[in-house]
């Protein structure tokens, strides 16, 4: 929640376990929400082959926000994959960035 309006920096990542895909063409994303709305989607990591390899859900962008309003990030794939457990690898950074 935004303790005062202005322009917020969102840096987010997210990274699949290592899995074993079966099929090629699995997807996973990040996407930034605002007052329980979708407003931005970070960009589509797609697997291309049936291998074992990790996937990323990055999203990286700027947001103006009024005192009270609310952001969250949410990580879609369609596969079932667990997430890589360390802080290098799972996080979210929301700074105030300006006016």
């Amino acid at each position: 929640t935004a303790p005062v309006a202005g322009k917020y920096r969102v840096s987010s990542l997210v990274v699949s376990g290592n899995n074993a895909w079966s099929t090629a063409s699995q997807v996973m994303y990040a996407v930034l929400y605002k007052n329980g709305s979708a407003v931005q989607n970070g960009p589509i990591d797609t697997s291309r082959v049936a291998a074992t390899f990790r996937m990323n859900a990055v999203l990286n962008t700027s947001i103006n926000l009024l005192a009270g309003e609310y952001i969250d990030v949410r990580i879609f794939q369609s596969m079932t994959a667990s997430v890589y457990n360390s802080a290098q690898h799972v996080y979210v950074v929301i700074e105030k960035a300006g006016n």
